[in-house]
């Protein structure tokens, strides 16, 4: 049965938000050790667009996955806020392994992108900061990043907002009107 978040006893209410963000840490930590330790330089040799769209259809799995966990989730809010808490930078470490296996297999910024470059790179495309210091020099990196710019909107908008969207509807389908 869903319930709010606020009308839990403050003790289980603490614990609750404890565990949520420990298995958002958990998930970084998963992120950054699979990113660091991972292989990802011997993926070569396949076209870039089967490499994006694998990463397109994990991110639409992903995504279909952590809104359905919203909407039957037995706090939908608290479980919508870790679901934000881990699906952007899951999105953002996808971009940056893409950006490092182009980079690896056409040389297509400016400069080299090792691990760190390349998820600095992420990070700033998609906070719209764009120091300059990293630009995309061939067609495909270009495309790449603008496909990033166009998806960084939809994260920040859609679906941010289904996600929520999961949570009140959940909380609705329970009989409960969501908290204001």
């Amino acid at each position: 049965m869903a319930r709010r978040l606020i009308d839990l006893p403050p003790r289980e209410r603490w614990r609750r938000i404890g565990l949520a963000m420990a298995r958002v840490v958990a998930v970084w930590a998963v992120l950054t050790l699979g990113y660091y330790l991972l292989p990802l330089e011997d993926i070569s040799g396949s076209h870039p667009v089967y490499l994006v769209a694998f990463v397109l259809v994990l991110f639409g799995a992903v995504f279909a996955w952590t809104t359905y966990r919203v909407f039957t989730a037995d706090l939908p809010q608290l479980r919508a806020a870790e679901a934000v808490g881990f699906t952007v930078p899951f999105f953002l470490s996808l971009f940056a392994v893409l950006y490092l296996v182009l980079d690896k297999q056409a040389a297509g910024f400016s400069v080299p992108l090792d691990r760190i470059t390349s998820l600095y790179f992420t990070v700033t495309v998609f906070a719209t900061v764009g120091f300059g210091d990293i630009t995309p020099t061939t067609h495909a990196s270009e495309l790449l990043v603008s496909l990033q710019m166009v998806l960084d909107l939809v994260v920040l908008g859609v679906v941010v907002k289904v996600i929520f969207g999961a949570a009140r509807r959940g909380l609705e389908s329970s009989g409960q009107e969501p908290a204001e």
